[in-house]
């Protein structure tokens, strides 16, 4: 397999999603804390409880006792989950291809002639990576 080998990341709906990225820039923290840090959510403090429950049982997340509060934590973390979330969606809509996906943002004008010079000079970095 190659070097980023499938990781078992677990399905993760999008509002268990936010509750990930609060995390992974917070972690350790407690519900409490992620329910005024996303208070934009306008979620009530049991919908945040619901979400990591749901995320423990997923295992993408943990927890510690401290006292009468739990302390949660990342199991999942976010290189792994953006790597294989990268993956389902080239094998997804491009057969795998990351040279059809660079295709297809060209074709349709979703990247600009600066980014493909930065794409160009890193790909010059890495020795010449293929885009296939």
């Amino acid at each position: 397999m190659d070097k980023y080998q499938k990781k078992n990341i677990p399905r993760i709906a999008e509002a268990e999603y936010k509750i990930l990225e609060y995390l992974w820039r917070n972690e350790p923290t407690g519900s409490k804390q992620i329910h005024q840090g996303l208070k934009k959510e306008n979620w009530n403090i049991q919908t945040v409880k619901t979400l990591l429950a749901r995320l423990v049982d997923k295992k993408a997340v943990s927890y510690k006792a401290e006292g009468r509060n739990y302390m949660y934590f990342t199991i999942v973390k976010r290189n792994e989950y953006v790597i294989e979330k990268s993956r389902s969606l080239l094998d997804k809509m491009f057969q795998g291809s990351i040279k059809a996906m660079v295709s297809n943002l060209v074709e349709n004008d979703m990247i600009s002639e600066d980014e493909l010079q930065e794409l160009r000079q890193f790909l010059d970095k890495q020795g010449g990576a293929k885009l296939e």
